[in-house]
């Protein structure tokens, strides 16, 4: 089992991080290499000077792999103490505490409580057990301007219909897992 991510690409290159170890229990699922340099060259250009939200941080390798790349800001939100005190871990040795910031919190009540950011990028990775429900999706858009891109990693047997409001821009399958590339079509 693998006890360290690294990063891809950007300032960060090749430094490694710790992953939880909740990864043992299946509670954190971390992005293989291929697939999260596949999800940022889609996004090209997209990153750089972005605000991006990671839901569901897990591991933070989207967020780092995001500041890497020249995002903005990252603001992370996980619901476990154990796997945001390894986050804040990674932060420190990454030495990118400038760079982003992490909420414990429940992704719902983030998504209720916070009216103050726009995001350019979001990054949805649930559990693979969990289902989103049309009220997530429809108090996300909140958070987009009409070039915001919501990537969404899910179980690739679970079923998955475009939520009201969002356009599929690209969908990507890798072994059990698929990636949809969605974008707001109307912001309320």
């Amino acid at each position: 089992m693998i006890n360290n991510l690294r990063i891809t690409s950007g300032f960060l290159l090749n430094r490694s991080f710790r992953i939880p170890e909740e990864v043992k229990l299946g509670l954190v699922r971390p992005t293989t290499d291929m697939v999260k340099e596949s999800i940022f060259s889609s996004l090209k250009y997209k990153i750089k000077d972005a605000i991006i939200l990671d839901l569901f941080s897990g591991s933070g390798s989207h967020a780092f792999e995001s500041i890497s790349r020249g995002a903005q800001y990252v603001h992370m939100v996980e619901y476990s103490y154990n796997v945001v005190l390894c986050i804040k871990y990674n932060i420190d040795m990454l030495n990118v505490q400038d760079y982003c910031n992490i909420y414990l919190s429940d992704y719902i009540k983030f998504i209720i409580q916070n009216k103050k950011y726009i995001y350019d990028i979001v990054f949805v990775d649930p559990p693979y057990n969990m289902i989103l429900s049309k009220n997530f999706w429809q108090k996300l858009l909140k958070f987009l301007i009409v070039d915001s891109v919501v990537i969404y990693r899910y179980f690739y047997k679970c079923l998955f219909n475009i939520p009201d409001a969002y356009v599929l821009i690209q969908k990507k399958q890798y072994g059990s897992m698929c990636v949809v590339f969605l974008m707001p079509s109307k912001i309320y």
